[in-house]
């Protein structure tokens, strides 16, 4: 159902059986997930999402929140999904674990509804964030002379994408419930609905949590992986261009193509498993529950979805100059981090772009991120908005970029 946790479907540890629709089915031991060190590693790799994940989304919304030059449509939509991801960290990270190795429910009923409509909310906040990322790079790129969105659409968009989640989770939360099992007698925090009602809307669930939103971001990023092709194909004075030039261009192509591949691929792994598994359990076609290694799969599914909690900010802020920036300013120890020297300024740093000098020193950027503003397409350079902009700033020089947010 949840993409976060089936909670109707606990195990119960000391009589080794699955609770399925409030009801205790017989099933044989779970393997392996009952091993005292398959459980310390579990927490353990639950530890350290729960560090990257909240230290990292929180680093990113400092920054946005700090820096008023940021305040961007792009970057609003990031902040929005950094903080699902915190909301994840803080709720279903923990949650999870205590709630599974636990032999009952011992929080009550308010917190048996707030947990799992908390971890719904965000992964909602976090995959339809993610599209609307998606849609707006597309605009921007393939459709340029579109007018821009502004602040004010994205933060009622964003807000949207919130209440939907709010919404959509609504009836999972309304059936959550504390219960005691007749047979065992603990206290069990589950759903009560049961039938085809439930299953209706686990199918919803996982349409609107991965399939929709995933089918998107697939085609968006497809979609703008072809435009830059083209446009750096067509591009005026493209057939007289050096040689270095031309291979130059061919790799900042790569790399723009490794950036969208890496975002689909990303999205596609970190979900993809947890929500098939999710969706046989409410399908209901055989006993899953049963089966020997379910809760010890459902835990590498359910980690491997919580570890998107931590690429995000590398994704969607690291490979953003300004965010990079940033980061420099906040933590210098990244500098080093990134083999820069760290009494160097961060423009020469590997950490920041690579830059290329001509013939007089001054630096040419060419390169086109589909998370930072989109290039102007009539411009005989790539990327107007990126030319930088030296300063003499007493024996230093230091490097501005227009339009850069």
């Amino acid at each position: 159902m949840e993409s976060e946790l089936e909670l109707d479907d606990y195990y119960d540890v000391a009589n080794h059986d699955m609770v399925h629709d409030n009801q205790s089915v017989p099933c044989p031991e779970q393997k392996l997930i009952n091993e005292t060190w398959i459980r310390v590693v579990i927490i353990l790799f639950y530890l350290i999402i729960f560090v990257i994940g909240f230290f990292g989304n929180m680093l990113v919304i400092l920054v946005v929140a700090k820096n008023k030059v940021m305040h961007s449509p792009t970057n609003i939509f990031i902040v929005n999904m950094a903080l699902s991801d915190v909301l994840m960290c803080v709720f279903a990270v923990p949650f999870t674990p205590i709630h599974s190795f636990m032999p009952e429910w011992m929080f009550g009923e308010v917190l048996c509804k707030l947990f799992p409509t908390s971890q719904g909310v965000s992964v909602y906040m976090s995959t339809l964030t993610l599209t609307c990322i998606a849609v707006d790079r597309y605009i921007a790129i393939v459709h340029p002379y579109r007018p821009r969105m502004e602040n004010k659409t994205s933060y009622t968009l964003a807000c949207s994408v919130n209440a939907l989640a709010v919404l959509f989770t609504a009836p999972y939360a309304w059936y959550m419930t504390v219960k005691e099992d007749p047979e065992t007698g603990l206290l069990l925090c589950s759903e009560s609905w049961y039938g085809m009602p439930r299953t209706i809307y686990g199918a919803f669930t996982n349409i609107m949590q991965f399939v929709l939103p995933f089918t998107t971001i697939f085609v968006c990023y497809s979609v703008i992986m072809a435009r830059l092709a083209q446009r750096y194909t067509t591009r005026p004075g493209a057939s007289r261009q050096s040689a270095a030039k031309e291979e130059a261009e061919k790799e900042r192509k790569k790399k723009n193509n490794r950036l969208c591949v890496s975002m689909v691929v990303i999205f596609g792994t970190c979900w993809f498993p947890l929500n098939v598994i999710n969706f046989l359990a409410d399908i209901e076609l055989f006993p899953i529950f049963c089966w020997d290694y379910y809760h010890f799969t459902f835990f590498m599914c359910h980690i491997l979805a919580m570890s998107s909690n931590c690429y995000n900010p590398f994704l969607y802020g690291w490979l953003n100059e300004s965010f990079r920036t940033e980061f420099l300013k906040m933590i210098p120890a990244l500098k080093t981090i990134c083999g820069g020297d760290p009494r160097r300024p961060a423009a020469v740093n590997n950490c920041t772009r690579d830059h290329r000098n001509d013939q007089n020193g001054m630096h040419r950027i060419g390169q086109v991120n589909p998370l930072e503003e989109p290039d102007a397409p009539n411009d005989l350079v790539e990327n107007a908005d990126e030319i930088p902009i030296l300063i003499q700033n007493g024996h230093e020089m230091k490097e501005i970029n227009i339009d850069r947010v």
